[in-house]
């Protein structure tokens, strides 16, 4: 079986960075005498210039890459010294360091910083409707509080299958899967013309694995909603029969049912095996978090066979989940803000940082890197945002999903267990994921190849 290749439209599109104007200079007050309380405020320079410390997460990159970036940034403004601060347990050390009210210019926000708390430690960048004059809006809202925001996304992640060309080439794939049953039909295309391939390794017994199935079902369930809707969350709207927490859930059962992926949860494999495995073409794919990629490529020498793939969900669009990881923000009490701003500007917008990395940048129109030319289709999709259905660029800003309506990975492996039970165990276990309401449609054929 071979199918068509299509191409794929460009979703992102090169554009010039805006230029932010900096702070006014701030009036100093006159000298007192030296036995008065009075003391005198430190100017804070409306011009680019001084020294900068910067925190990073990125210990392997100090004297690498940032190193270039600094030396670019300090030439292209003299004056300027870029002093980096890496810590290896970055939401430790800098949320203390946040408590105790002593910390650089510019921070990565610590995930654990509860948004209400963003003005608190952080001087605004601006509002939504400023920034996304030069940024996808839908990246603004990981930062933000009361339509300010307080950080800026280094870049994006896609979170989809890793999959191995060679394989689905030998396998006569040529176009990428987009659907559940797209996906089934090729696994089983791979199966049976290389029957020593594993066609999917999932991770039965990884909960980090497992994490990533519960992240597509959670955030795909929003993909299709309208903004009344969102005000509605209910089980029936997620998991039951044709909607996209279902099709996920089925999809994990079907995969194992059917023998495509690695057999009883099997646990002799261990993730550098999977990683080399994959990389030697042993292993068809597998779903992994954005962040095993460049490890996945360089397990084993073929980085070039490795690809990336959206997960096979499509409700007449192409949808991708995709998850912002730390954000740039500027210390409020910084007393060199306008080189603060330089240097985050200087990150986003010229450095090219995000593509180096293989990420999404979130400059509005830059081009994405290569490796990620799949997602090109894809509407990516957050817990926070999403396009408004069928509504070029209006965007709907959506709740979590509620408590109720998010599943333990525990629960995952009862859908795994269910596999080797047949149907009837798996609408027992969608209806428990549902607190016991009963799917609103039996289970049966749904899915089957």
């Amino acid at each position: 079986m071979r199918w068509k290749k299509k191409g794929f439209g460009l979703l992102f599109l090169l554009l010039a960075g805006l230029t932010f104007t900096g702070c006014g200079n701030r009036q100093q007050t006159a000298a007192q005498p030296e036995n008065e309380e009075n003391v005198t405020e430190e100017a804070e320079p409306d011009e680019v210039g001084g020294t900068l410390v910067v925190y990073t997460d990125r210990l392997d990159m100090v004297e690498t890459k940032f190193a270039e970036y600094k030396a670019i940034f300090e030439q292209d403004n003299p004056g300027t010294e870029i002093v980096f601060k890496a810590y290896s347990d970055y939401e430790q050390d800098v949320s203390e360091e946040l408590a105790a009210g002593d910390y650089g210019d510019v921070v990565l926000i610590p995930k654990k910083l509860a948004p209400g708390k963003l003005s608190d430690y952080f001087e605004p960048l601006g509002t939504v409707e400023e920034l996304a004059e030069t940024y996808d809006e839908r990246y603004l809202y990981a930062a933000e509080q009361d339509g300010q925001v307080y950080g800026l996304a280094q870049y994006a992640m896609p979170q989809g299958i890793a999959y191995n060309k060679k394989v689905f080439e030998k396998a006569g794939i040529i176009e990428i899967p987009q659907t559940p049953e797209e996906f089934l039909r090729a696994l089983k295309d791979i199966k049976a013309a290389e029957p020593e391939v594993l066609p999917v390794f999932i991770g039965q017994r990884r909960t980090q694995n497992l994490e990533w199935w519960q992240q597509q079902a959670q955030q795909l369930s929003l993909a299709g909603l309208t903004a009344s809707d969102s005000q509605d969350l209910t089980w029936s709207r997620i998991y039951s029969k044709g909607q996209p927490g279902y099709i996920v859930c089925k999809l994990l059962y079907n995969v194992v049912n059917q023998g495509l992926s690695e057999e009883g949860g099997d646990a002799s494999y261990s993730w550098k095996q999977v990683r080399e495995m994959l990389n030697n073409g042993e292993i068809g794919c597998a779903p992994v978090d954005w962040s095993e990629l460049a490890a996945m490529r360089e397990a084993a020498p073929n980085p070039d066979d490795i690809g990336y793939m959206p997960f096979p969900y499509s409700m007449g669009v192409q949808y991708a989940v995709t998850s912002v990881g730390y954000c740039y923000a500027i210390n409020k009490n910084s007393k060199n803000k306008v080189t603060a701003r330089a240097w985050i500007d200087y990150m986003l917008n010229s450095s090219g940082y995000a593509k180096s990395e293989n990420a999404v940048s979130i400059r509005k129109k830059d081009s994405l890197p290569d490796f990620l030319q799949l997602f090109e289709n894809a509407i990516p999709i957050g817990s926070q945002i999403r396009m408004e259905s069928g509504v070029e660029g209006v965007w709907v800003k959506l709740p979590d999903l509620p408590e109720d309506m998010r599943q333990s990975t525990e629960e995952y492996r009862g859908l795994i267990e269910a596999a080797g039970k047949g149907e009837e165990s798996f609408r027992e276990v969608m209806q428990n994921f549902g607190g016991g309401q009963e799917a609103s449609e039996s289970a049966e054929n749904d899915m089957e190849e």
